[in-house]
């Protein structure tokens, strides 16, 4: 049963091309400071920011970088699926370690990419809100950045829930995933405004599932904006 990274492997080239290039505008979007931890969510469900998340950990480790995706969508968890991974630990009890005798990478699975890992959310959690602004959550990334090169959160759509937002505020950098299928521009502008009051540092926006036959070079992932362009142009 193939998993989403023989799935990436064996993607046309435009795709993994513009994922490469993801990965390196963020890399080069950091002037000062590394940008080692992202939040990656949108606007609206399904637009692909699970998939982004996972082919940019991919794409990261396949670099050398010791790579950690952190499923924080505790409503509708889809990187364990993706990997074909079944979780028998989460952060959720990393949360109460508060001697530090747990490494972050004990808790966490190895995918099929060497390099990359994957650690579970609480599942079914009612009070994501409440874990995601505590301290001990923020505790908890501090430790996995200290055990990784990076670390990918990917987030529930921050149009529909708050969690995005909170834990963007704690991490290096936002992209913002966005569907040229579903476009809306009231509701991209919200989530905008939404990161800017959470001072999250937004990296930019993935503009997914773009027609190739409009577009000459990106192919399925076409364009990356920075944090000095407009995403409505």
């Amino acid at each position: 049963m193939n998993t989403i990274v023989e799935e990436y492997r064996g993607e046309r080239g435009g795709i993994r091309d513009a994922i490469k290039t993801l990965r390196s505008n963020i890399q080069f979007s950091a002037i000062d400071s590394e940008i080692r931890s992202i939040t990656v969510t949108s606007a609206l469900p399904g637009e692909g920011k699970s998939t982004i998340s996972c082919y940019l950990g991919i794409s990261m480790a396949e670099e050398g970088k010791k790579t950690l995706l952190v499923e924080c969508d505790c409503r509708k968890p889809k990187l364990r699926g993706n990997f074909k991974l079944r979780a028998q630990h989460n952060w959720g009890e990393l949360l109460t370690d508060d001697n530090g005798q747990h490494k972050v990478e004990e808790y966490a699975l190895p995918t099929r990419q060497e390099g990359l890992y994957l650690i579970d959310c609480i599942p079914n959690t009612p009070n994501s809100v409440e874990i995601f602004s505590s301290k001990r959550f923020e505790i908890f990334l501090n430790r996995a950045m200290a055990e990784f090169d990076v670390v990918i959160c990917d987030t529930p759509p921050l149009g529909a829930f708050i969690d995005a937002a909170l834990i963007a505020a704690r991490t290096d950098g936002t992209l913002l995933v966005i569907s040229e299928r579903k476009v809306d521009a009231a509701k991209e502008q919200g989530v905008i405004d939404q990161l800017k009051k959470a001072n999250a540092r937004i990296l930019g926006c993935v503009m997914n599932r773009v027609d190739e036959k409009e577009i000459d070079y990106h192919g399925y992932y076409s364009h990356y904006y920075s944090q000095n362009e407009n995403p409505e142009k």
